[in-house]
């Protein structure tokens, strides 16, 4: 009997990635774990209310240490919440994850943020958290446009979680998926992964 090659894939960012409201069982990542073959095995290290620069500052631990194959990255919105960055340092430290990744042998996969409700997000979340969610919402484009130009300059691999996530639209609180939603967002990196590893 072949064996096949043991894939691991590494998911990091914050609350989106793990999975609040829900328990992690229910995070795109480990649903999407769940949906991969047997050889395959995927690690979350989503941390609720984390900034880009956060988990920059743990990827080292988090990611290079485990010795992934691959990591998906999300990332960018709270720093557009809490006004800890701009669009472009974000980008910046994204692209900081990128270099860590590159020398270590691992393959990225950057993900854009889902867009925001910004009705919705308003009327759950207190005001002191954001004055303006359509400044957030604007950020958010700017960011993933940003992000989009790095990938298509260096190479790397994009997955448009924005654009899908917009013909889908509902979120528990105006910023974070659904259960319904968190499962589409794991089919999307499935199919990803699958393409990645296709031949292993």
């Amino acid at each position: 009997m072949i064996m096949k090659k043991r894939i691991k894939i590494v998911f990091t960012g914050h609350s989106i990635v793990n999975g609040y409201p829900f328990s992690r069982k229910y995070s795109f990542p480990d649903i999407a774990g769940s949906l991969l073959p047997e050889n395959y095995t995927v690690i979350n290290r989503g941390v609720n209310g984390e900034s880009t620069a956060d988990i920059l500052f743990r990827f080292r631990q988090d990611v290079i240490e485990e010795e992934p194959d691959a990591v998906f990255i999300m990332a960018g919105t709270n720093d557009f919440i809490y006004r800890t960055a701009t669009p472009k340092d974000a980008v910046r430290d994204c692209r900081r994850m990128f270099d860590l990744a590159k020398a270590a042998g691992i393959e990225t996969v950057f993900m854009t943020s889902p867009h925001v409700n910004i009705v919705q997000a308003s009327e759950s979340w207190p005001a002191t958290t954001a004055e303006d969610y359509a400044r957030v919402q604007a950020e958010i484009k700017e960011y993933n446009g940003l992000l989009a130009d790095l990938s298509a300059a260096e190479g790397i691999s994009l997955l448009d979680v924005y654009g899908e996530y917009q013909n889908y639209g509902r979120f528990q609180d105006g910023i974070h998926p659904t259960a319904e939603g968190q499962r589409l967002i794991a089919e999307m990196c499935v199919r990803q992964i699958l393409r990645m590893f296709a031949s292993e």
